[in-house]
């Protein structure tokens, strides 16, 4: 079963003065896999949300990592760079990209 944790958010002011809520949680998932000593491992994912008026939005990028510290950095980069449901999918493939290539 997924759990859910806000890391944080971001209210963002549109060119009409309108206002966005942008939520950025962590993903928990329980793993297939069995760790050391039969321990049970997890899978830690992404998921954002955007509320605008009425209207919620949101995507989600599953099992990333079985570092929870890594998902979290991922995640703090997210916020900082206002990063939309929309983009999530390409912005963290181009973020775990960059970090296997360096």
């Amino acid at each position: 079963m997924k759990h859910f944790s806000l890391i944080g958010e971001r209210e963002v002011k549109l060119e009409n003065q309108m206002g966005m809520v942008l939520k950025y949680y962590l993903v928990e998932e329980p793993s297939k896999e069995v760790g050391e000593r039969d321990c049970l491992n997890f899978l830690y994912g992404i998921k954002i949300e955007k509320q605008f008026g009425e209207i919620v939005e949101s995507e989600e990028v599953e099992a990333l990592s079985y570092s929870k510290e890594v998902v979290v950095q991922l995640i703090h980069t997210l916020i900082e760079c206002t990063v939309t449901p929309m983009t999530l999918v390409e912005v963290v493939d181009d973020l775990v990209t960059l970090r296997l290539c360096s």
